[in-house]
């Protein structure tokens, strides 16, 4: 395969644009279907996004172990992003459903249904070496 583009971004960065969660995006015309998973895992971000349609909001994400049908990181950094590209769709449109989109300004929000992310299990643990020493399996 030859050389894809990838833009990164940084997702939740901080008032002055520092840290943040490094997002990949690329054009889903760049890279057919049955690589994108291969080459999400060879960029080594949480996530990767491709950008099938900017017009209409259609994306795919990708992790480094297969494809997310959603994920709010990479919906908010997609959505920032194809604004700063001149893109102004109201919606995002990936495998689990339509997700609404609002700006202000330079601010993006979007807005899913929260059925749509992956199952979770607060725990209170009582110290930072019990954090270390749990098993995220169990």
């Amino acid at each position: 395969m030859t050389a894809v583009q990838v833009e990164v971004v940084r997702v939740f960065t901080d008032p002055d644009g520092r840290f943040g969660n490094p997002l990949g995006i690329i054009d889903g015309t760049a890279v057919p279907p049955a690589d994108r998973q291969r080459v999400a895992a060879e960029l080594g971000f949480s996530e990767t996004v491709y950008v099938d349609d900017a017009a209409t909001g259609t994306i795919r994400i990708f992790s480094a172990t297969g494809e997310m049908a959603f994920a709010g990181h990479p919906t908010v950094g997609v959505a920032w992003w194809l604004h700063s590209q001149g893109v102004d769709t109201p919606v995002l449109r990936v495998p689990a459903g339509d997700i609404q989109v609002t700006r202000d300004g330079d601010l993006v929000a979007v807005r899913a249904d929260s059925t749509w992310g992956s199952p979770w299990d607060w725990r209170q643990l009582d110290s930072p070496d019990a954090v270390l020493a749990a098993d995220p399996a169990s």
